[in-house]
């Protein structure tokens, strides 16, 4: 009876600890806090990648993976809204698994607001080995050393991904894919970033690794697969990013992609090259301050004010997040919620979609 007694209150206990854990299934779970932060993308939320990629010494967002379910959910800033998605992980297209065409059922003031974003209710699917235009943009460069393939959807419901007849990820009723990052080994990909937005343009986020030719899961390993795909370069050396650049130079691969709504430019060094200082005109808004210091990269919103960026930088072992507001001609560091306000206060400005 004593050891009955003890086992109830170890199992009450247990159930106490899961009710207070905020997540929105009791099962097992693991959390993964990835400090590997090969680039940023602020969008919906508050940071988009960052706090994902932060030390788990820090707070934001995190992802976790339900080993139940074998699904991947994502616990927002907020802790009050929490979304759950079920990943179907390198399905093979068969006969009866031939792309069908539902219509999506979207609550009437979401679908007023989104009626230019969601201009289809067809399944429409991207396949990563061969890329339609008229679907998506791309651009390539490289971050910290790993050759990447960065794929915007534009004003389409992208709801499937694949390559050639293998399935990566097909999105649930009424979700998109917003963008997508193949990280290449040989040319070829072999992990797969997918980001998807429900109805609302909150995004969420799933990693799969190629392995033996299957698209597998991989939220748990994907710092350690990352550094399979390095291609280390001779250093050809040091330069200066300028926020007057808008278009590659012989150091730094420059582009502007626009995702939902919010139009950002991109700057990433070229291999070889190490960023150790940005500057505006002649205002130095970063500058690296150890021997090994460098910015793996910077993004720069346009069209809004104050003007807002953010960047990556690498010290020793770490990836640090630093963002600014340019505020009476100086550029002010803001810490990720401030940055966060400031952002959503400035796409309201111009009429865009905020969640």
């Amino acid at each position: 009876m004593k050891v009955f007694s003890i086992l109830l209150t170890t199992c009450l206990l247990g159930l106490c600890h899961c009710k207070r854990s905020k997540f929105i299934t009791d099962r097992p779970v693991i959390e993964v806090l990835d400090d590997y932060a090969e680039d940023e993308i602020v969008t919906s939320d508050l940071v988009e990648e960052t706090e994902t990629y932060e030390s788990a010494g820090r707070t934001g967002k995190k992802q976790v993976w339900d080993m139940a379910n074998g699904t991947v959910y994502e616990e927002y800033f907020t802790g009050l809204e929490k979304m759950h998605s079920t990943d179907v992980i390198g399905e093979s297209l068969s006969e009866g698994n031939k792309e069908t065409k539902p219509v999506e059922h979207l609550p009437a003031e979401v679908a007023k607001a989104n009626t230019e974003s969601v201009s289809s209710s067809e399944l429409i699917s991207l396949h990563v080995a061969n890329l339609d235009p008229s679907i998506c943009d791309s651009f390539y460069y490289t971050v910290d050393d790993v050759p990447t393939k960065f794929i915007v959807s534009k004003d389409v419901n992208v709801n499937r991904l694949l390559t050639g007849q293998n399935v990566i990820w097909k999105a649930p009723q009424g979700e998109k894919v917003v963008y997508t990052k193949l990280f290449l080994k040989n040319n070829k990909p072999k992990i797969v970033k997918i980001a998807s937005a429900n109805p609302k343009m909150e995004l969420k986020y799933k990693i799969f690794c190629n392995k033996n030719g299957k698209w597998e899961d991989c939220l748990a390993s994907f710092k350690g697969e990352m550094k399979k795909l390095k291609v280390p370069v001779e250093r050809k050396g040091d330069f200066t990013i300028s926020t007057g650049d808008t278009k590659d130079t012989d150091k730094c691969k420059i582009f502007d992609a626009t995702i939902l709504g919010m139009t950002s430019r991109f700057y990433f060094p070229k291999p070889g090259y190490v960023a150790k200082e940005i500057k505006d005109g002649a205002k130095s808004i970063w500058k690296a301050t150890k021997a090994d210091g460098m910015c793996t990269s910077f993004t720069m919103y346009l069209n809004i004010e104050p003007p807002l960026i953010i960047l990556i930088h690498k010290d020793g072992n770490n990836l640090p997040v630093e963002r600014f507001a340019k505020i009476s001609g100086e550029w002010k560091k803001l810490s990720k919620e401030e940055f966060g306000k400031r952002l959503q206060s400035a796409k309201a400005k111009t009429g865009q979609q905020t969640p």
